[in-house]
């Protein structure tokens, strides 16, 4: 084995970094951004000592910038006192594609120069956690219960670093004809197929997605490629240029505002896509108390309604419209990596398709920079949750790319 990886760069999040004064974003009556306040983003330089038996180094190729990455930034990476979340630092970026570099010896489904994405298939196994929890064995690490037995290692590092380190069972291998810009989608693009798994949708139904940012979109390409022009696809957003792709996505009608969908009591306006009855089925990407209260309220009594979001808070939920109605409340989160691969592997099925050309991705990439930049990507990003758009241009509106730099 060639020697390990040394002095490359690495990008953590120290929650432990003191907020720097004065501790708002902006000074100056909004004239001036306050940039020490991301004290708590450090790049720095690392190496490796040692790739363990079922270990495997990656070097990151590509990378995209997701939301919750985001949330982890602005919230300095503080944990509540409860929280099962991994604690002291923090290395972000999952939504990668990268080449293997060196495995360890035990290693056996994957390869030198392999290229990878990361998936949260068997946290067990990924930790040397016995005995193996039933979710870890049917591919679902993310409801893993057992992942209070976590240890972390210092030297894991994340997708936002030059190089990073996984256990084999949180690897999955892709094919290299894949482009760069669409293998970094793939995790995504799982969580929708998932979310489509998980529901029970027939011909002649009707959907509303609430919050279409980039795995709505996702979610209704891939409606379309399952179910044609048999179903009605309604979405709602507050960002025109997500519902002008959902347009252009498959969805029959987009809207900004309720009042688009509803009369001033409340009640849906029937046409060729909405049934005055309700929508079927209302998948929300928003988690607040607001879009359940509403995404509730328009489903058709014994529909179903998908929750994808965490909220930031505790929120209410209208028990009383549940029961009444008979609807099923569902939460999704991640996916499923079984060893069923064209099933129930989520990752197998999206690359399926993408190989097969049935459906595109890349195009849902708005920005690229070079890897080195990627600190300054993620406190424009930032930024550009909480400022006005006047304040500081956006990079990117559905997601951002790093690169490795000799591929940008």
């Amino acid at each position: 084995m060639s020697s390990l990886p040394t002095n490359f760069r690495v990008l953590r999040l120290d929650p432990s970094a003191k907020l720097p004064f004065p501790k708002f974003f902006l000074n100056f009556g909004f004239k001036k951004i306050n940039y020490s306040w991301f004290n708590h983003l450090i790049e720095e330089y690392d190496s490796f000592s040692s790739c363990d038996e079922y270990e495997v180094i990656v070097e990151v190729l590509a990378v995209s910038v997701c939301n919750t990455d985001i949330q982890e930034v602005l919230k300095r990476g503080v944990r509540t006192k409860n929280s099962k979340k991994r604690r002291g630092n923090i290395y972000l970026g999952h939504e990668v594609v990268g080449k293997v570099t060196h495995l360890g010896t035990n290693v056996k489904n994957l390869q030198i120069g392999d290229q990878v994405c990361v998936g949260d298939f068997d946290s067990c196994r990924s930790f040397g956690i016995t005995p193996v929890c039933d979710f870890c064995n049917q591919g679902k690490g993310i409801l893993c219960t057992e992942k209070g037995k976590r240890i972390f290692k210092k030297d894991s590092f994340g997708a936002y670093s030059d190089f990073f380190k996984r256990s084999s069972y949180q690897l999955i291998k892709i094919n290299s004809s894949i482009d760069l810009k669409s293998a970094t989608l793939i995790e995504p693009a799982a969580i929708a197929n998932y979310s489509i798994r998980k529901a029970n949708i027939k011909n002649g139904q009707t959907v509303l997605i609430l919050g279409c940012g980039l795995i709505g979109i996702i979610l209704i390409r891939l409606l379309r490629l399952h179910f044609s022009d048999t179903i009605k696809i309604t979405c709602f957003s507050k960002t025109q240029q997500h519902l002008n792709i959902a347009k252009l996505s498959g969805a029959n009608m987009v809207a900004s505002a309720f009042s688009e969908l509803e009369t001033l009591d409340g009640r849906l306006i029937p046409n060729e896509f909405i049934r005055s009855t309700g929508f079927d089925i209302v998948y929300d990407f928003i988690g607040n108390e607001y879009s359940i209260e509403k995404g509730i309220n328009y489903l058709t009594p014994g529909g179903c309604f998908y929750e994808l979001a965490f909220p930031d808070k505790k929120v209410a939920i209208p028990v009383a419209e549940f029961v009444g109605k008979e609807i099923s409340l569902f939460g999704v989160h991640g996916y499923e990596g079984s060893s069923q691969i064209y099933t129930k592997n989520d990752f197998k099925i999206i690359e399926d398709l993408l190989l097969n050309k049935k459906i595109t991705l890349n195009d849902l990439i708005s920005d690229e920079i070079k890897l080195t930049e990627i600190k300054k990507m993620l406190i424009c990003e930032s930024l550009n949750k909480i400022l006005p758009n006047k304040i500081i241009k956006s990079l990117g509106d559905l997601r951002s790319l790093a690169l490795k730099d000799d591929l940008f």
